[in-house]
């Protein structure tokens, strides 16, 4: 036992950078978690209004769900960086089981380190959040807050516990090392091309502005039919993101730059990436488009907006954590396979090129596509709801930040890592 703990200890040493940002994501999720789960707790004792406590549970329940996807994504990133010393204990006789209690051990003590942090900043933020949702200055942190976030952080480390000690039997030796691994840069065809249904999409996403013709009380009285013309646009983002794109890109691909490599390069890598990252763009999808639209539907009081403004911007920021760690998860595998094409005579600019091209092309997508939506939802928010700008421009302004901030990790990173490897 002090033998394992003495080696994931130094596991961890080893890749400093990489533990340290770990950390910092789980100390902010867990201080997230604590203030939001006070909050709402807080807001259910002073509500006398069941649908508003369901509602304030239920964002509480969302935050929950996201805040595990993005250390689920986080604990993945941090087994990728580690993926040649395991090869090694796994060349030096580790077992299977030992190589998961290895990383359960790693996982237990970042998720404690992880939560006596965020406790603690948690309680020194503490006051903004009660400022902006109740009006006072005050460090009010409930006792029932911290067991309910040491239960959810337990329940975490179990399950990631679970997930790593399954880890040593889906993968060999060869696995860990990368050697088996299919180049992201080659994509799967696809057997359909692009016809004139396939633009249909457009239709659905630009029947949003439909809802500027439609009077608000009739939105609210028509709450069922509203929902389906909230969904229409997002149907129509979808069939764009997982239809229309891929096969605009072979279209391009086999018309544009069948003689220029690094192009047929970055767009094969690019579809690849499409299909990979559809987990993130639903979630960006859902977020940002969910909070828009409730205000909409539902009448309720300043304080419950408040929430749905909180939420909305919380949610935002754990999405950003998670893209920052399936982004860099998958780039390390990406760099691997772009280490094969040195060898083939491509030079470092050119990888450079590939790189920069797709990022800017996956999280241009990313970005657009739910923003374009969110915006015309704001939009008629303010204009004929009298929705606060202020507010309006926080949604905004917190989606196109943070999503600027995560991209940019990304290309620093994957720079750095190229430069490493070349």
């Amino acid at each position: 036992m002090n033998n394992s703990i003495k080696l994931t200890l130094t596991l961890l040493k080893r890749s400093g950078k990489e533990t340290s940002l770990f950390i910092t994501i789980l100390t902010l999720v867990s201080a997230l978690i604590l203030n939001f789960t006070n909050l709402t707790l807080i807001a259910n004792e002073i509500s006398t209004n069941s649908i508003e406590t369901m509602l304030t549970s239920t964002l509480l329940i969302i935050i929950l769900s996201v805040s595990f996807f993005v250390l689920y994504h986080a604990n993945n990133y941090l087994i990728r960086i580690k993926s040649n010393e395991l090869a090694i204990q796994v060349l030096s006789g580790a077992s299977p089981y030992k190589l998961g209690f290895l990383l359960t051990i790693q996982t237990a003590i970042l998720n404690c380190i992880g939560y006596c942090l965020g406790t603690i900043l948690g309680i020194f933020i503490s006051p903004i959040l009660n400022i902006f949702i109740f009006g006072y200055f005050k460090f009010s942190i409930s006792l029932n807050s911290l067991i309910y976030c040491f239960l959810f952080a337990c329940l975490q480390t179990i399950i990631l516990g679970l997930i790593n000690q399954g880890f040593g039997y889906r993968n060999d030796i060869k696995a860990l090392l990368g050697i088996n691994e299919k180049k992201q840069f080659v994509s799967k065809r696809y057997e359909k091309t692009l016809k004139l249904k396939h633009y249909m999409c457009f239709v659905l996403m630009f029947s949003i502005f439909i809802i500027f013709f439609i009077p608000p009380d009739i939105l609210k009285d028509l709450k069922e039919l509203s929902s389906y013309i909230f969904m229409i646009p997002i149907l129509g983002s979808l069939l764009f993101y997982n239809t229309f794109l891929p096969l605009y890109i072979d279209k391009i691909k086999k018309r544009k730059y069948l003689n220029h490599k690094t192009n047929i390069i970055v767009l094969s890598n690019f579809k690849t990436s499409l299909e990979k990252n559809k987990i993130v763009f639903l979630a960006l999808l859902s977020i940002s488009t969910s909070f828009p639209i409730i205000p909409i539907l539902l009448e309720g009081s300043s304080l419950i907006f408040k929430f749905i403004t909180l939420s909305f911007l919380v949610c935002i920021l754990l999405v950003t954590f998670m893209i920052i760690f399936y982004g860099l998860s998958f780039l390390i595998d990406e760099i691997k396979a772009l280490k094969t094409l040195i060898v083939l005579g491509y030079s470092k600019k050119d990888l450079l090129k590939i790189i920069k091209d797709k990022i800017f092309l996956l999280y241009g997508t990313l970005l657009v596509l739910p923003l374009f939506i969110t915006s015309v939802y704001i939009a008629f928010l303010v204009l004929n709801l009298g929705f606060n700008l202020g507010l309006s421009l926080i949604f905004l302004g917190s989606y196109i930040g943070l999503f600027l901030i995560s991209t940019s990790i990304i290309y620093v990173y994957g720079i750095s890592l190229l430069n490493q490897n070349s």
